[in-house]
């Protein structure tokens, strides 16, 4: 399952959650999250 936000979601969502510090923010943190969901598969 995908869970990054949908098109219609963002719209939606106050303009200061779509300056690029949050973005880069939200978006390590999805990295980060699912680098740590493989390892902890492959364990």
């Amino acid at each position: 399952m995908d869970r990054g936000l949908s098109p219609k979601r963002a719209i939606n969502l106050p303009p200061a959650f779509l300056t690029p510090s949050i973005q880069e923010y939200h978006i390590r943190n999805c990295l980060t999250f699912k680098k740590h969901t493989n390892l902890w598969i492959a364990a």
